[in-house]
């Protein structure tokens, strides 16, 4: 499997095939059965270190899927932020109409203010709307919906596929988990091997955490731009995209992976012969 993921980078391919049988196999590994499967231990840290590489290899796919997303929903972002502006103008004029009211007890201000957020157009007729819109177009004030309607963001904006990016975004969020954990594991196998006294098996297990390290760091630096498009989409469609996943079921971070790996990395380096390290 080494050979095969090494000279074809078919282990990329294989991930999916791959996550559960390496998942079982890294019980070999473990404190209770390493004594009993010693001898394989070089064996297998080289496969760990194709799978490890091609967890490294996709998390560089996922980075740069996410930052394709962030420019999908950009046009999104730049019209909340457009509403976000206007909604302050308005809270700004609120105040305003808040302090007039104690100057005058009479004054409906407080309606009038709330009505116009809601739904005021700068054409409408003061006295038609009916109820609370009859003082709609009082103050000549801009509703969301005009904001919308002149922004420059509104035809890119009704290009963007939602419901394509919400369901594209919960699978890159899913396989970013799944692959984050399997390097994770992968990590936590191979860091106690540093300790080893065959300098073969020492030298095998530090590549396989070097590279199942930068394979979390790779997936972890997928977080900044998957929360943008999460919050856009979410602010805009409330109701249609699913929640943020269990703790458990999240990417791995980064540094709790160093810490993991630190006590094994620092008992190593009095070893005559390596691990190598380089700053």
């Amino acid at each position: 499997a080494a050979v095969l993921g090494r000279r074809t980078g078919a282990a990329r391919a294989m991930l999916p095939l791959l996550r559960e049988p390496v998942r079982r196999a890294l019980d070999t590994l473990g404190v209770g059965a390493r004594r009993r499967h010693w001898q394989h231990a070089g064996t297998f840290l080289g496969v760990l270190k194709e799978v490890s590489r091609a967890v490294e290899a996709e998390g560089v796919g996922m980075l740069a899927a996410a930052a394709a997303a962030v420019e999908t929903v950009r046009p999104l972002s730049d019209l909340l932020a457009e509403m976000e502006d206007f909604q302050r103008g308005e809270e700004d004029e609120e105040d305003k109409g808040d302090k007039g009211g104690d100057r005058d007890k009479g004054d409906e201000g407080d309606e009038h203010v709330h009505v116009e957020v809601a739904g005021s157009n700068p054409g409408t007729n003061p006295d038609t709307g009916g109820g609370r819109g009859g003082r709609r177009g009082d103050r000549g004030g801009d509703t969301l919906e005009d904001i919308i309607a002149r922004s420059p963001n509104k035809s890119a904006c009704e290009a963007v596929d939602v419901p394509r990016v919400i369901v594209q975004w919960n699978r890159r969020i899913r396989n970013q988990g799944e692959m984050s954990r399997l390097a994770s594991d992968i990590l936590a196998a191979a860091a106690p091997l540093l300790e080893s006294s065959d300098v073969r098996v020492r030298l095998a297990a530090s590549e396989v955490c070097a590279h199942a390290l930068k394979a979390v760091a790779g997936i972890d630096a997928c977080g900044k731009p998957e929360e943008c498009v999460y919050e856009t989409v979410k602010r805009l469609y409330p109701h249609d995209v699913p929640e943020i996943f269990a703790e458990e079921k999240k990417p791995a971070r980064l540094l709790p992976q160093v810490h993991r790996l630190w006590p094994h990395l620092v008992a190593s380096l009095g070893a005559r012969l390596g691990p190598p390290v380089q700053p």
